[in-house]
C-alpha cells in the first residue's frame, strides 16, 4: 500500500517522443508520445518540462480527459481534469526540476 504523498511510478516508453508543436507552447519543454485512437478516442502521454507551460486553449470539437500520471496527493486522489467541448483550458509544470507525465485522452 502505497504511503500518502507518494508518487506513482508509471512504466511508458518514452522513445517515440516527439516535440509538441512550438504554436501549443507558452514556454519551456513539452514531448508527446503520439497515441492510439481506440473506438472514437485518441490517447496520448504528454511529458511537461519543469517550468513549462501548454497554452490556453479550447476545445470546439472534440473533449479531452487529462491524468496527471506519476503523483497521488496527500488523499491519495490522483490530480484529473476533463474539459467538454466549448471549454478551455491549460496546462502548466511550476516545478523547478520534475516533469509532469500526463496522459490525454480525447474524444468526439
Amino acid at each position: 500500500m502505497k504511503e500518502a504523498g507518494t508518487k506513482l511510478r508509471a512504466h511508458i516508453d518514452f522513445r517515440g517522443a516527439e516535440p509538441l508543436s512550438p504554436d501549443k507552447i507558452a514556454f519551456g519543454t513539452v514531448l508527446i508520445v503520439p497515441g492510439v485512437e481506440f473506438q472514437g478516442r485518441t490517447e496520448a502521454i504528454l511529458l511537461v518540462g519543469p517550468k513549462s507551460k501548454i497554452i490556453r486553449h479550447k476545445h470546439k470539437d472534440d473533449n479531452e480527459s487529462y491524468i496527471v500520471m506519476d503523483h497521488v496527493d496527500e488523499k491519495k486522489l490522483v490530480i484529473s481534469e476533463t474539459c467538454y467541448r466549448g471549454g478551455e483550458h491549460e496546462l502548466e509544470n511550476l516545478s523547478e526540476n520534475r516533469w509532469l507525465v500526463v496522459k490525454s485522452v480525447k474524444w468526439v
